[in-house]
């Protein structure tokens, strides 16, 4: 298993992902599916926006929260 924010890194090295979104898993399937059909608001803000992963992870941190507890 690998927990990242990089979508290359996941491009790269995965077969199969996990959208996360507060911490619930939203969509899931084989990468080339997901990266394919860009169903959720947002698979398609992360395919579609360069600065998509920063402006989420910006935007759904919570306040005095890590955005990651295990690094």
């Amino acid at each position: 298993m690998l927990i990242t924010h990089q979508l290359e890194v996941v491009k790269t090295i995965c077969d199969h992902a996990a959208l996360l979104e507060q911490g619930e898993i939203v969509e899931s399937g084989k990468l080339a599916d997901l990266l394919v059909t860009p169903w959720s608001r947002l698979r398609q803000s992360l395919l579609h926006d360069p600065q998509a992963e920063q402006e989420f992870l910006t935007r759904h941190g919570v306040q005095g929260r890590p955005l990651c507890g295990v690094a």
